[in-house]
């Protein structure tokens, strides 16, 4: 009987029109559903999912090695080739290389099979079998720890003990799998230098790099309009005695840097100028989704941003120690600016409303704000807090910390193939980023020299469709260590 099954949701559906639904209840989907009998001898396991993590796989792989029936046990994954990120972050590559190798101990024609599509590989079904059971999941759930414990997911799950009466569906999905076979490669066997037939398979088979949004977490937003920050920079600029001066922020005068409170200076303005000085971006191609980087160059990339990391790193430690230590110098001097502050503020004649609300209400803002600053990188009042408690803070501060240690972080690309206004918007994009790239004289980047020449002809004002040829077709060379050092 096939079930509606959910992540989130468990209840017997309510009675409709005077029909009775007491046998049709919503299930309660979860990661022990997928087996159809608990602890019994497996005999195959089959996924079929666009997205995964290592980690769920490795869990799945641990359960039918410990469950499985040693006489017969066939287990394949079937993943989306560049949403697996086997392309682009070699920690990847390897776990599933190395889980491969564990699969292919126990099935020697199985493993786990990567495709490549020009549109996202976006199935999704699972098929797990005993002796006697067989179970066929289908549905939106990923074979990922965030779908099926965090997401809410829907699922049709169906069970069955007779081989001679399966559903109709069943053998459609076991011809859809021999197809996915047909077009799939174990990740053993491939290619990375396989050449591209599209612009997202090129564009998909590299990362995005984009800004840290969080690169400044340190200062408190005052919430005073501009008109306000420039009468008050007028009033406390004529008076050198004001005790305002030492905490105004002159460059973002709507902020107040916490760096600001106490002695041991962390000066935020070098962090921006170590960020001007890295060149990495003359690997990459500007996009309305980030700077795009080839596969070819991303351990260039990760390389550079990696050095600079480590440099954050140790700046970061060291201004938040200074924080734990000057906590209360930081509260008086708080206490001081705002004193300065409402002070300057009494001068003007006419305030706005919320002005005056902002002012009012900045005292305990700040201690929120303060508050929650000092729980994200791990500063904390152990009192009244079990130590699974302050276990979690720890480790979501060390996560948060690890962050902002870097200027750009990695995302995948976007699959936006399915939108045609988001491709024809993007593919403009990239063609103006090379068109413009080119015409610099002085120095072009050099993986719009690589693009160039791959064209026969070298003007980048021909059409769109030569230009994003020649970027699909391009093999791009690793830079010598010359320009390399240039650049660097």
């Amino acid at each position: 009987m096939i079930r509606f099954s959910s992540t989130k949701l468990s209840s017997d559906a309510e009675k409709t029109n005077g029909c009775d639904y007491d046998d049709y209840p919503i299930n309660l989907f979860s990661k022990d559903s997928i087996w159809p009998e608990k602890n019994k001898k497996i005999t195959r396991c089959i996924v079929v999912s666009a997205y995964t993590d290592c980690e769920w796989i490795d869990g799945m792989v641990d359960y039918v090695e410990e469950n499985r029936n040693k006489k017969s046990i066939e287990i394949r994954l079937y993943l989306d080739y560049f949403a697996s990120k086997f392309s682009i972050l070699k920690e990847i590559k390897e776990r599933l290389i190395e889980i491969n190798s564990r699969i292919k101990k126990l099935d020697p024609n199985g493993g786990i099979f990567l495709i490549k599509k020009f549109q996202l590989f976006h199935s999704k079904i699972i098929i797990t079998e005993t002796e006697k059971l067989c179970k066929v999941i289908v549905g939106s759930v990923n074979f990922t720890q965030k779908a099926f414990e965090k997401n809410e997911e829907i699922a049709l799950v169906d069970d069955f003990n007779d081989p001679d009466k399966y559903p109709h569906y069943t053998y459609q999905i076991e011809y859809y799998i021999e197809k996915l076979n047909a077009i799939a490669k174990n990740v053993s066997e491939i290619n990375e230098s396989e050449e591209h037939n599209s612009l997202r398979s090129r564009m998909m088979d590299g990362v995005l790099y984009w800004k840290n949004s969080d690169y400044k977490p340190f200062s408190f937003n005052l919430g005073l309009s501009t008109s306000l920050l420039n009468k008050i920079s007028k009033f406390f600029n004529s008076n050198e005695n004001s005790p305002l001066e030492k905490y105004w922020n002159r460059v973002y005068p709507s902020t107040l840097p916490v760096s600001k409170l106490f002695k041991n200076n962390f000066e935020e303005k070098s962090k921006d100028k170590q960020e001007e000085k890295v060149k990495w971006k003359y690997l990459s191609l500007e996009t309305p989704y980030g700077f795009w980087v080839p596969r070819e160059y991303v351990e260039l990339v990760e390389k550079s941003i990696s050095r600079q990391s480590k440099k954050t790193e140790k700046k970061l430690k060291v201004f938040c120690r200074d924080i734990k230590e000057s906590e209360e110098d930081i509260v008086t001097n708080f206490n001081e600016f705002y004193n300065a502050l409402t002070y300057e503020c009494g001068k003007v004649k006419k305030m706005d409303r919320k002005d005056s609300n902002a002012i009012i209400s900045m005292k305990s803002r700040w201690n929120e704000w303060f508050d929650r600053l000092k729980k994200k990188i791990g500063v904390l009042d152990e009192k009244n807090k079990s130590p699974k408690e302050i276990e979690e803070i720890k480790r979501l501060s060390e996560k948060f910390l690890e962050r902002l240690y870097r200027s750009y972080n990695q995302e995948s690309v976007p699959d936006i193939w399915n939108d045609e206004i988001a491709i024809q918007e993007f593919e403009d994009n990239v063609v103006d980023c090379i068109r413009f790239s080119g015409q610099c004289k002085d120095s072009k980047p050099w993986i719009v020299k690589q693009i160039m020449k791959k064209k026969e002809n070298s003007d980048l004002e021909d059409d769109k469709e030569l230009i994003l040829s020649a970027l699909i077709n391009c093999k791009f060379a690793l830079p010598n260590k010359k320009t390399e050092n240039e650049k660097e």
